[in-house]
């Protein structure tokens, strides 16, 4: 397409300059004039027909002439501008100008844009060639009007899309989704998204040609990709936005963690010197600021509850009830809703009324069954949000019958999928003991190996459930908590 630009233009510049040799090199125009030497002094001097390519009368001809960079570019734009110009080649000349930086080339390809683009060649064709080649060069300052016409008209759009994404120039790809803003790249994705469903994506094995409906499908997916790597706190808005207007999208809920993420590593500020100092002054304190940073923190307030329970009578029996009466005490554990009560007091008590956690204000919300949610808040600064860090916890008496299952089934399977949070939890109340009395059927329902190996087996599952990775980047632990009376 280009070689015929070159080709049109060459006849064109040879009908108007007859009797000069004229060709395109190197993307240069070349113009060879018939001169006419004489000799003066041991000089030649041209004295016939003089030089429009600017060499002077008298210059020496063996000195190289002056160059000219702009004669080519101007004469170019006159052929694109020119009645009867292919569209095709418009759309080259048009690239070559932008890429060399010509302001009326600019100037005149955003002159053909119009919403909506006309229906008739070749008018709509040279509109398509005059968007491709702005998005291609001049997209920040372009952008705004094409999409008017995409809208206006969806064929159009279409066709300008697969045409953009299909040629391979990487660069100008690159240089469209660097100079747009936020709010443009999800509207893009978004109406892309309406026109090449992603549940429409064909499925390849192997090699296999790519034609323009692949290539503006990859564009598609490369415009979230990029959106998510730009970690600022309006991309991580937009990656939200997409998600809440194709919900039927699952896996778009990693991709907001994915974009969290990136705002977070790009954002992150250096602790303050308090922190630092209140860090130093209390070795049980923590700096909190990612989900297994948390995960440690809980895990550790866990541990004391557990010395506290271990450590004296009173703290236990807040978990057992007496089915007898004083002289004859009949121990059962407590149901989990009262548990997991139990254990969001603790929480609540040690890491937020301590002050455990030296950077976040913790929030301890109860969930809708026997799950927590503990929420570590750093204030956004400015008019920015809330920085907000969750990790659930789900708690299980240790007779319950899907113990050994809902680590995965549950845990992960529902809370950490549902709310989008990949930091969980699986905290087992383990109760086995001989004060627990016979008659509560539970107690067969409990499992026969011993503390010790039951925080082995869960520890084991918490990593192959990792491993297995339903959950992009999950951080699981699984805490057996020793609840036995002495």
């Amino acid at each position: 397409m280009i070689r015929q630009a070159e080709s049109d233009l060459e006849q064109f510049l040879n009908r108007k300059y007859p009797g000069r040799k004229v060709w395109v090199e190197d993307g240069a125009i070349v113009i060879r004039i018939p001169m006419v030497f004489r000799k003066r002094g041991g000089r030649k001097e041209i004295i016939s027909p003089g030089s429009p390519s600017g060499l002077p009368e008298g210059a020496d001809a063996t000195e190289p002439p002056k160059p000219q960079p702009q004669r080519p570019l101007v004469v170019a734009l006159a052929k694109a501008q020119s009645a009867g110009a292919k569209p095709g080649s418009v759309g080259d000349l048009l690239d070559h100008l932008l890429s060399h930086g010509s302001q009326p080339a600019a100037a005149y390809a955003l002159s053909l844009i119009s919403a909506p683009p006309p229906t008739e060649a070749p008018g709509r064709l040279l509109e398509l060639a005059a968007a491709d080649a702005l998005m291609s060069h001049r997209p920040a300052e372009s952008w705004d009007r094409i999409w008017a016409a995409i809208k206006a008209d969806t064929q159009f759009g279409r066709e300008l899309l697969e045409k953009f994404a299909h040629m391979p120039r990487s660069e100008t790809v690159g240089r469209f989704m660097a100079e747009v803003s936020d709010v443009q790249i999800a509207d893009l994705y978004l109406w892309l998204g309406a026109q090449y469903p992603h549940d429409r994506d064909p499925k390849h094995h192997g090699a296999h040609f790519v034609g323009p409906g692949q290539s503006v499908r990859d564009f598609r997916d490369a415009l979230l990709r990029h959106l998510v790597s730009r970690g600022t706190q309006q991309s991580c808005n937009q990656v939200r936005r997409i998600s809440q207007t194709l919900p039927h999208l699952g896996w778009m809920k990693w991709t907001i963690l994915e974009a969290e993420e990136q705002t977070r590593r790009k954002t992150w500020v250096p602790p303050k010197p308090q922190a630092i100092i209140a860090l130093s002054q209390n070795g049980q304190r923590r700096y909190v600021e990612n989900g297994d940073q948390l995960l440690d923190a809980i895990c550790e307030s866990l541990a004391r509850l557990e010395q506290k329970l271990q450590g004296d009578p009173a703290w236990a029996i807040d978990i057992w009830d007496n089915r007898g009466d004083a002289r004859s005490r009949r121990y059962c554990p407590k149901e989990e809703t009262a548990l997991s009560s139990y254990v969001g007091r603790h929480l609540g008590a040690d890491l937020r009324d301590r002050g455990i956690v030296v950077n976040r204000e913790v929030q301890i919300r109860l969930g809708e069954f026997t799950d927590i949610h503990v929420d570590a808040v750093a204030p956004g600064a400015g008019n920015e949000p809330a920085h907000v860090i969750t990790a659930i916890i789900e708690v299980k008496g240790c007779w319950h019958t899907g113990l050994d299952t809902d680590m995965e089934g549950q845990l992960v399977g529902r809370y950490l999928t549902d709310h989008q949070c990949p930091n969980g939890i699986y905290l087992v109340g383990w109760f086995n003991c001989d004060r627990w009395d016979d008659g509560d059927y539970r107690k067969h329902h409990a499992p026969s190996y011993s503390l010790m190996d039951a925080r082995e087996r869960f520890q084991n599952q918490a990593k192959a459930v990792v491993q297995a990775g339903r959950i992009p980047k999950l951080a699981l632990r699984s805490v057996v908590l020793d609840a036995t009376l002495r």
